[in-house]
C-alpha cells in the first residue's frame, strides 16, 4: 500500500458523488465505484430544503446546484384538505429556521450537476463493478472488486443506496423492510398559475404539487398498499388516477395527464434501521445505506448530504477511522433517528382517515400542525 491517504467510496448516487467532491477539495485522495455501467438516474424529482443545501454549502456545490433548480425563494408550503382548501400555510423552510433558501429538482438535473464536479475533481470512477471482498484490518481495507481487480485502501464508505452491497456483505445484511406506503409521481409540464408547494390530504392517500423548473412540476402521491403489490408499467397510469379520485381543486385536470406508462414512476416506500452501530473498524454506512427513511418529511437526500458534510469535515481534522467514525456516528444516529421516527409517524397520520367523506380540518388541528411544523423546522435547523 502507498503511503498516500486513500478512501473508496462505493456507489455513485448523491451521497458517494457528494463526498468524493469534498474529500477531493480537501487534499484526500478518494475513487468511486459504481455497480451500474452508466448513470441512468431513475425517478422524478425531489426537494432539497433549507439544511440540505446547507451541507451542499460545506461542501461547495450549493451554487451551481441552485441554478439547475426551482427556488422556494417567496414559494408557500400549503397543506390543504382534500376538497383544496387550505388548511396552513407556511414557508417553505418553516418559521425561524435560519436556513438557506431550498429547492425541487430534476434528480437527474442534481445528478448532472454533480457529475460534474467529480469530473473536475479529477476523481477517478469504476463503473459496472463493486466489491466482492474486503479485508477490514487494523492498518488497511484491502478490497477485491467483481471485475477480478484488487487495491487497498484506508476507509472504505458504503454510499450504494437501501440494498447496499457493503451493509450485506460486512454488516449482518439488514435489508429493507416495507413501511405500508408506496409513493406515485409523475412529471408533467408546470402552468403557470402553480408556483407554490401544496399537499393535499385524505382518506387513506395523499397528494401533492411540485414545481420543479419554469416549465416543469410533478405529481406526487403516496397511499397504503397493504401487501407491497406489484403492478403492471402498463396499468400505472389508470391505478395512479383511480387512488387519488377523492381530491378536488387542480388534481382532477392534472391527473388526466397521468397518461403514460413510460413517465410513470411507482415505489415501495421502505426503510433500513440497524440494530448495531454504521460503522466497523475502517468501513462506514452513509445516507440510504444506513438510514433509508420514508418521504414524509422530504428529509432523505438532507440526511445523506449532512452524513458527507460532516464525515469530510471530521476526516480532514484527523484521517484515523478508529476515532473519526464514532464521532461521527454519535452525532448523527439521534438526528437521523428523530427523521426518521417523525417522517414514518406524520405518514400514518396523513392517512388514518377511515370516514367516507373528504378530510376536513377543525381550527384546533389546524393550530396543532402549524405548530408542529415550526417545531420540526426550528430542530432540523440544529447544527449537524
Amino acid at each position: 500500500m502507498s503511503d498516500e491517504y486513500k478512501v473508496l467510496i462505493v456507489g455513485g448516487g448523491i451521497a458517494g458523488q457528494a463526498l468524493a467532491i469534498s474529500l477531493a477539495r480537501g487534499g484526500i485522495a478518494c475513487e468511486i465505484v459504481e455497480i451500474k455501467p452508466d448513470f441512468e438516474i431513475l425517478g422524478a424529482g425531489t426537494a432539497l430544503l433549507g439544511p440540505a443545501m446547507r451541507a451542499l454549502e460545506e461542501i461547495g456545490v450549493a451554487d451551481e446546484v441552485r441554478s439547475a433548480g426551482w427556488s422556494h425563494e417567496d414559494v408557500k408550503f400549503r397543506y390543504r384538505d382534500a376538497h383544496g382548501d387550505v388548511v396552513v400555510e407556511t414557508a417553505v423552510e418553516g418559521s425561524g429556521s435560519g436556513m438557506p433558501v431550498g429547492i425541487s429538482i430534476m434528480r437527474h438535473a442534481l445528478h448532472v450537476v454533480l457529475a460534474e464536479k467529480v469530473a473536475e475533481a479529477g476523481v477517478p470512477i469504476k463503473m459496472g463493478a463493486t466489491v466482492e471482498t474486503a479485508n477490514n484490518g487494523p492498518d488497511s481495507i484491502d478490497v477485491t472488486f467483481t471485475d477480478g481487480t484488487s487495491a487497498s485502501y484506508d476507509l472504505l464508505v458504503g454510499a450504494d443506496g437501501s440494498r447496499s452491497k457493503i451493509r450485506a456483505l460486512l454488516f449482518g445484511g439488514e435489508e429493507p423492510k416495507f413501511s405500508g406506503f408506496s409513493a406515485w409521481r409523475y412529471v408533467m409540464p408546470r402552468p403557470e398559475s402553480i408556483n407554490d408547494l401544496n399537499w393535499f390530504w385524505g382518506g387513506k392517500a395523499t397528494i401533492g404539487i411540485v414545481p420543479l423548473s419554469a416549465t416543469e412540476m410533478y405529481l406526487a402521491g403516496t397511499s397504503i398498499e397493504p401487501g407491497n403489490p406489484r403492478y403492471a408499467k402498463e396499468d400505472l397510469p389508470q391505478l395512479f388516477r383511480d387512488r387519488f379520485t377523492l381530491f378536488e381543486a387542480e388534481i382532477p385536470e392534472l391527473l388526466a395527464q397521468a397518461t403514460d406508462p413510460d413517465k410513470m414512476v411507482y415505489t415501495p416506500l421502505e426503510e433500513v434501521r440497524m440494530e448495531g452501530p454504521w460503522y466497523d473498524g475502517r468501513v462506514i454506512l452513509v445516507g440510504d445505506a444506513a438510514h433509508y427513511s420514508t418521504p414524509f418529511w422530504a428529509f432523505g437526500a438532507a440526511l445523506a448530504l449532512e452524513d458527507v458534510a460532516l464525515l469530510a469535515r471530521l476526516l480532514k481534522e484527523d484521517r484515523d477511522p478508529f476515532k473519526t467514525l464514532p464521532a461521527w456516528f454519535e452525532r448523527r444516529l439521534p438526528r437521523c433517528a428523530f427523521v426518521q421516527n417523525g417522517s414514518i409517524e406524520t405518514g400514518k397520520q396523513m392517512h388514518d382517515y377511515d370516514g367516507e367523506i373528504p378530510r376536513v380540518f377543525p381550527p384546533a388541528a389546524r393550530e396543532a400542525l402549524q405548530s408542529a411544523m415550526e417545531k420540526r423546522s426550528a430542530k432540523l435547523a440544529e447544527p449537524y
